[in-house]
């Protein structure tokens, strides 16, 4: 099944962008520039740090995925404190996995174990709670589904992946994009993209690299547009009531993956798996880690090798506070260089591009600034607030 989605997924991108070839004409030039230094940063630092939003007040809202920690903090002033606490009760949360953006500037928080999200108020008190439309998943958390977006109509923009558990978990490689709406309850499935699969082989079986596999991205506007980037940056936009448009092509061309690139990359995820096993012991997920611990055969690399990097580094399009769309493009191997954010407006046209110094990452916005993550010496994170372009 997940081999014919791809297959269908692949055909239907090679259509567009070729459809697209015939209308875009020239090739855009980027307008590239560097992200204006920090003003400050957060007090203290985080293990991973995920998502950062700001309150109608001004306090900043965030989530660290490692220590499960929801915290709010007044960047000129307060301590760090929690929002609520963990549990199962009311107004508590188990684990979050995102915080969004809802109607009238609320943010809510997503309770995956709980399938309900908390509504936070404009000091980012927690005032009500609301159970999700849709079937808890589990890959949600483990494959980028789940929910993505609220517009500002409080529509629920979800992505849906297809899942079996026997003989192994796996994922399909391709994911539906889902509005449910809040003033009817009706949902409507509105694009198909392709994802990175999941597939928790036995350990006798060498697991394949998937670094090297092309994806789609997405991310959706503040009135509910949605915009999708597909693996050859051809992008399409999607109104609320289905309506598709082809809005060109993003300024950004694939890099050739060599053989040396390659093996470099299979050997350095090996590592990382390894080291995660140790950390993890009874990770049930351990099975794909590679590396030779416990036998484990070494991950393979996929044969034939693609003739690209993807194009396309995270299937997340995030969007800003001035409704621009930031799409993360390649453009070193390796995951070297600074990370490159590709800026859209809601019609799909091109901005400018913005670049963050290798080891930084978008983690969110505010009104006037964007958040970045920054690694440190001993391996945590440390967040700081920069002007926005």
């Amino acid at each position: 099944m997940a081999t014919t989605l791809r297959a269908a997924v692949v055909a239907a991108c090679g259509i567009v962008a070729l459809a697209c070839a015939e209308a875009r004409g020239p090739s855009v030039t980027p307008n590239i520039e560097a992200l204006a230094a920090p003003v400050d940063s957060l007090r203290r630092s985080f293990t991973a740090p995920s998502s950062v939003h700001e309150t109608q007040s001004g306090l900043v809202v965030l989530n660290d995925l490692a220590e499960e920690m929801l915290l709010r903090e007044r960047i000129a002033g307060d301590t760090l404190v929690p929002v609520t606490t963990r549990g199962q009760g009311p107004l508590e949360v188990r684990m979050v996995q995102r915080i969004h953006r809802g109607p009238g500037d609320s943010l809510w928080v997503m309770d995956l174990p709980g399938n309900k999200v908390i509504v936070l108020d404009h000091e980012g008190r927690p005032v009500r709670e609301m159970r999700s439309p849709f079937a808890p998943s589990v890959v949600a958390a483990t494959g980028g589904g789940g929910l993505r977006a609220i517009s500002t109509a409080g529509d629920w923009y979800v992505g849906e992946r297809r899942m079996r558990f026997t003989p192994t978990f796996e994922a399909d490689d391709s994911m539906s994009v889902v509005r449910w709406r809040q003033r009817d309850g009706k949902r409507d499935t509105l694009a198909r993209i392709a994802v990175r699969p999941i597939n928790f082989t036995s350990r006798g079986t060498p697991p394949t690299i998937d670094a090297f596999t092309p994806i789609d991205a997405w991310g959706v506007f503040r009135d509910g547009r949605v915009i999708v980037v597909r693996p050859d940056y051809s992008i399409e936009l999607i109104d609320a009531d289905g309506r598709v448009t082809r809005a060109g092509r993003g300024p950004a061309e694939p890099l050739p993956l060599t053989r040396s690139d390659a093996e470099l990359t299979r050997d350095s995820l090996a590592r990382q798996r390894a080291e995660t096993l140790r950390m993890m012991p009874g990770n049930p997920m351990g099975g794909q880690a590679g590396g030779t611990r416990g036998g484990r055969p070494a991950a393979v690399l996929p044969n034939p090798r693609p003739a690209h990097w993807p194009l396309v580094r995270s299937d997340v399009i995030a969007v800003d506070r001035q409704d621009r769309a930031w799409v993360r493009v390649r453009t070193a191997p390796r995951d070297t260089g600074s990370s490159r954010y590709d800026l859209f407006d809601r019609d799909g046209r091109y901005l400018r591009s913005v670049t963050v110094e290798f080891g930084g990452g978008v983690v969110g916005f505010g009104r006037e600034f964007v958040y970045v993550r920054w690694p440190d010496a001993d391996g945590l994170s440390w967040v700081k607030r920069h002007p926005l372009p």
